[in-house]
Order: structure tokens, then sequence, then C-alpha cells
């Protein structure tokens, strides 16, 4: 079958849709009846026109609309080498048994915040392993494929890309963001790409972005990476970055680097690994960078097999794992930024890992913020060069830890306002502007780094109904060393 239509779109008769039958019976004499009836059989007719389904196998390319969802894929569907699948926002595809979506060509499967895109079995209860995979792969082309704000789920494998040395160079470009992939019986996203092993000197390389992706519930690894060279030399790299993911409850790793000599894997940066069976990340060619992570609650935490090049892990939260550091990558536990506390998940078991903040944490599923009692140690700790400019107010100068440091959602910080006490008069007054009827709390510390205790163990300032600026002036009674301060927001 080779992109055949076949649409629910047919009238029903009287004994099939008794509704319809209903309508066509009301038989009254005036002309504005009869219309009335004409524009809900029309009515009726488009509805039904909205409800069709598309039966896709063998060859398919051009474009999956709303139109013709969902797409009923029977047999495997398969995009050539040199032509392209561009799939609409709010399209579900559907697969049968064993069925695959291959794309040797150009894929485009952009939904939005409103209409995901959804890639699924088509039984009744769906399980994992009802159908076989999206499979993207090179014949004798370098495409690229994209998926943003897509569902992928119940696949033996929810996304293959494969790239192979060949008679020339190789190259796919794989785009992943804001999508989820889940429930699949083997891996979430399985990718690999290998050198030549039969030309003399042809590489392959895979290309990967993957950003703001939620990768959970998969019977083996969430995300397998690997990269191996061919039997004649030649290199296969799976390279790029995978940046503010949630990789979670996976049956083994959470990611998985598999490489050989002089491969290279993708940076991981700002991602947030939680719940895995085995290692939150493990790493057969310890090569790149691995920065401003969270990795809790694995088997093991940061796992090395084998170090490359010289790589960078440094400003990562492991903590509360079997064991946190394994390997070659334990000589990395004391690298600058590393540290082992509780990060302080909303709530982990729900799947919200954003961080608890007294000045204000995201909550995704009522789209508010609220304040918590405590403050997780992952804000403001991670690499102080990475880049904190889409972080809300107050933010602290510094990006979060884990998945949504960097982001517009990233939980908010207790603000730096002041400096260090006079040690000589032990008088000094901070000033703040503030909303009128808000309640805060002065905090000192004798280190940047904390702890932060209360400066007025008995009391708070509220600042009056017209109040703009709120002041709190020292003077202590007693000689005092340099102490560092910060204002808490609490209740308005």
């Amino acid at each position: 079958m080779t992109g055949s239509n076949r649409k629910t779109n047919h009238m029903k008769t009287q004994e099939e849709n008794p509704a319809v039958g209903n309508i066509s019976n009301c038989r009254k004499p005036s002309s504005s009846a009869w219309l009335t009836g004409t524009c809900l059989l029309m009515l009726l007719a488009s509805l039904l026109l909205a409800q069709a389904q598309t039966y896709v196998g063998g060859t398919v390319s051009g474009s999956w609309t709303t139109n013709g969802s969902p797409y009923i894929v029977l047999s495997n569907a398969t995009v050539n080498s040199g032509t392209q699948l561009t799939i609409e926002p709010g399209v579900i595809v559907r697969f049968e048994t064993n069925t695959y979506l291959i794309v040797y060509g150009n894929l485009i499967a952009e939904g939005n915040a409103s209409n995901r895109i959804v890639f699924t079995s088509n039984q009744a209860s769906p399980a994992p392993g009802d159908w076989k995979r999206l499979y993207l792969g090179t014949a004798g082309s370098s495409p690229s494929w994209t998926l943003r704000c897509c569902d992928i789920e119940y696949g033996s494998i929810g996304i293959a890309a494969g790239v192979y040395g060949g008679s020339d160079y190789r190259f796919g470009i794989l785009t992943i963001e804001n999508s989820t992939v889940r429930f699949c019986s083997q891996y979430g996203v399985d990718l690999v790409a290998r050198g030549s092993t039969s030309w003399t000197y042809t590489d392959a390389t895979l290309f990967l972005s993957m950003r703001g992706c939620q990768v959970f519930s998969n019977a083996l690894a969430g995300v397998r990476c690997t990269s191996w060279t061919g039997a004649t030399g030649s290199v296969g790299d799976t390279t790029g970055s995978m940046t503010k993911n949630v990789i979670c409850h996976n049956g083994t790793q959470g990611i998985e680097f598999r490489s050989s000599t002089n491969c290279y894997t993708p940076e991981l940066v700002n991602n947030s690994m939680f719940g895995n069976g085995g290692a939150g990340v493990q790493l057969e060619a310890f090569r790149h960078r691995i920065q401003n992570n969270i990795v809790v609650s694995n088997g093991i935490g940061i796992v090395g097999i084998r170090i490359e090049g010289s790589p960078v892990a440094t400003f990562n939260n492991v903590w509360g794992n079997g064991t946190n550091w394994a390997g070659v990558a334990a000589t990395y536990e004391s690298a600058p930024g590393n540290i082992s506390v509780d990060p302080l998940f909303a709530d982990p078991a729900s799947g919200d890992f954003h961080l608890r903040s007294q000045v204000g944490r995201y909550v995704p599923a009522t789209g508010t913020w609220v304040r918590d009692t405590v403050t997780s140690s992952c804000i403001d700790a991670g690499d102080p060069a990475s880049s904190f400019a889409s972080e809300p107010q107050p933010n602290g100068g510094r990006i979060n830890m884990g998945a949504f440091g960097g982001t517009p959602f990233a939980s908010k910080s207790l603000p730096r306002l002041t400096g260090i006490l006079d040690v000589t008069t032990r008088d000094f007054v901070l000033s703040w502007g503030c909303l009128p009827s808000e309640t805060y709390q002065v905090l000192y510390s004798q280190a940047t780094t904390g702890p932060w205790l209360d400066d007025l163990p008995a009391s708070q300032l509220t600042s009056g109904a017209s109040q703009t600026t709120l002041a709190y002036t020292n003077a202590s009674a007693s000689a005092q060393t340099n102490r560092f301060y910060r204002i808490r927001w609490n209740t308005p």
C-alpha cells in the first residue's frame, strides 16, 4: 500500500446512525425548517470529514495534515533519500504491530505547546513494544531530521538513528526539542555512528541537539549514543549536545555513551537524571563536557569506563545514588563546583523536577509560581561562566543546576542585596525596593556560601501600604566579624 487514503467520510444510513435519521424525518412544510435540516446535515457531514483517518504504508512523502489525522501505519512506511516528509502540528500517527516509520530523507515534525504531534500504538490497550520505531538513517545522502513538541510512546525503541560510513563521508543532523519519549520496551533514544567497514577511509558523523526533552519509563537506557571506528580505521562520531533534559525512571542507564578510541560524544549540560535503574550517566569514552547536571537516586551516579582527551566534569550535583562516582569518573568527584546534597526537587514522584525555593518556584501543572519553606542548594550553583540571562528575576546572577537552569522556568534566588559589615563602627543600613504589604526577613552569613541565619529571629519587616523601599539598620553592641547579608521574601 503506497500512501493510500481510506477516509470514513461517508454519511451513515438511518439504521447505522439514528441521529441522522431523526433529522431527516423532521418534514415540516416551512422552507426555513427544510433549510435548518439541510444545515444540520451539512454540519454532521463536515464533522465526519474532520474525523477522517488515513492509512499509510510503502513509500511516503509530502505533508501529513490534521485533515488526514490520525495516520494509521499498516505496513512499513519509508521516506526515500532525496525526499521529505512534513508532519503538521496536532497530527497523530498510530502504528500497527511490528511497523516502522523509516526516514532516509528529511523529516520535519514540528508541533507546538497546544498542538503536539503524537507517535503511538494503534492498539486499544497500548503496551510497550506494540510497534517498532521511528528509524532515521542515511542511504547515500546526508539528511536532517527535526522533532519538536512530539510525544513518542509504546515502541520497541522510540527514536533510532544510524549513520554509517560508505563510499563517501556521511552525516546526519538530528534535532529533538521539547519532546517526550516514554514506555518503550527497549531504548527511548538509540543513536549510532560507525565508520566504514569496507572502504579505505570514510567517516560518519551524527550531530545531535537534544534540548528540553523528557525521556522516562523505558525498559533499557533512556538515551544511548554509540560511536565506533570502522574496520578500516574510519571514524564514527555521535556528537553535539544534550541540554536541559529530564531523564528518569528508565530500566538501565539514564544516559549511556559508548565509544571506541578517538570518538566524540555529546556534551551533557544542565540535565536532571533521576531514579534510573543503572547509572545516571555511563561513559565508555569520557571525553566531552559534563556540567551543571543533577544526578540523583540512580543505581550509580556517574561512572566512567575510559577517559579520552581532556574532559571537563564540573559543577554537578551527584547525590543519593547507590554509588555517586565510579570508575575513572571518580577522579572528578572533587573537581571545581561538584557537590553532593539533596537537590530538593519539588515532587520527583510526580515528575516535577523544579527546585524548591523560598523566593519562587514554577508549578507546571498550574502555570503559577509558589514559595517554599526551603531553598535548594542547586540554585545559583552552576558554572559561573554559563549564561543565566533567561532566568527570571531575582536570579542571583548565576545559573542554576539541573534541567531548568538557564530557562524562564528556573527557580528564583535569594538576591544579593548588600555587602560586608564595617567592623569598626558595627553600624550600617540596608535598603531595598519592595511592594506594599510584603514581609521580609534579613539573613546573614560569614561566607557567601552560607549557612544563612535569621538576623531577626523574633520579628519580620513588613512594608506599609504605600512604601516602595524598606531599610534595616544594624546597631550591634558588640564587635563582629565581617558579615554578608541577603533579604528573603516571605508571604505578601
